[in-house]
């Protein structure tokens, strides 16, 4: 779950790391954190809606988390591109439907304090901000969809959506 995703960003991170450095077991890492980033897709988050099992804040630090991880693996030769799956984008896209409709008290759409933690009054800019762009230059159109609805979100609550993309 959320505190799995902690382990397996530090186990790519490491092998990325022996990778630059050239150690002949960084494969081994690599292909150890993606295969648990992989599996957590599949057992944590909902195929169709991509809500992740525990909570939407533990799924904003999950994806807080990874996002770091998934701009590394893009860049590396043989890693492998979370930006084309569609899981991954299901996992982001669902704090679309998290947020409330705008709230006259805090002047914007917030994540309604529901499940296991308090009241958060950032919008949907702020949220977005580490991770909007991840997903800008997929070729899968169910995840470009996403990329134009991220973006009017983001517009929606003031901010500047990620270059190449288009607000729907």
């Amino acid at each position: 779950m959320n505190f799995n995703a902690d382990r397996y960003r530090y186990t790519l991170t490491y092998g990325l790391r022996l990778a630059a450095s050239g150690h002949p077991e960084a494969k081994r890492f690599i292909e150890h954190g993606q295969k648990s980033f992989d599996m957590a897709l599949d057992r944590y988050v909902y195929p169709q809606s991509g809500c992740w099992e525990e909570s939407h804040g533990y799924a904003g630090h999950t994806i807080k988390t990874v996002t770091p991880l998934v701009r590394a693996l893009k860049q590396t030769v043989g890693g492998k591109d979370f930006t084309e799956d569609i899981r991954f984008a299901r996992m982001v896209e669902f704090f679309i439907y998290a947020h409330s409709p705008k709230d006259a008290e805090f002047g914007r759409r917030i994540v309604p304090p529901i499940g296991d933690h308090g009241l958060n009054t950032q919008g949907p800019a702020a949220r977005f901000a580490g991770s909007g762009d991840l997903f800008t230059a997929a070729k899968n159109p169910e995840i470009q969809r996403m990329v134009r609805n991220v973006a009017w979100m983001i517009e929606d609550d003031g901010g500047t959506p990620p270059a190449l993309s288009t607000p729907e």
